[in-house]
């Protein structure tokens, strides 16, 4: 009776580790950029040893989503490595496309230049720091202009 009982925990214990790494596996999968369910595969023999190959050689999702957010920087004129300072964040300026009304960050140093809205493709401006948008100031001009009459 009791090894038989020391069988149940045993297989018991073993079945709790199992789902315990396969979670794991799926979690590690989702960071990764893959599906969660490709973590399930590692309960099958002999796949197992070739998707876990794939993600420590594989080129992941996450990687390339990186490389084109890279690419997208430098094209707006702020290249970004990781010899850059943690203060880009300053060299950043906020966008509102006049089109589509989306809010985008672009390069300090792309100032004066014209580049592309990269949801509707409009055409834009990039102020220089400290410069206020045309229409920004026409608005406020026209709120001043109001607020004038509104006293008279």
């Amino acid at each position: 009776m009791l090894a038989y009982t020391l069988l149940e925990a045993l297989l018991f214990s073993q079945l709790f580790m199992l789902v315990i790494w396969t979670v794991l596996f799926c979690l590690v999968f989702r960071k990764a950029g893959h599906h969660w369910a490709l973590g399930l595969l590692m309960l099958v023999p002999l796949v197992n040893i070739a998707v876990f190959v794939h993600l420590a050689l594989g080129r992941w999702p996450l990687e390339r989503r990186l490389a084109q957010a890279r690419a997208r920087l430098e094209e707006l004129g702020h290249p970004l490595d990781e010899t850059t300072p943690a203060s880009h964040e300053a060299a950043l300026m906020d966008l509102l496309c006049y089109r589509c009304r989306r809010q985008f960050r672009v390069a300090a140093s792309g100032a004066g230049k014209v580049i592309s809205c990269p949801e509707c493709g409009a055409e834009l401006k990039v102020p220089r720091p400290g410069q206020v948008p045309l229409r920004e100031r026409i608005r406020s001009a026209f709120q001043r202009a109001q607020t004038r009459r509104k006293n008279i």
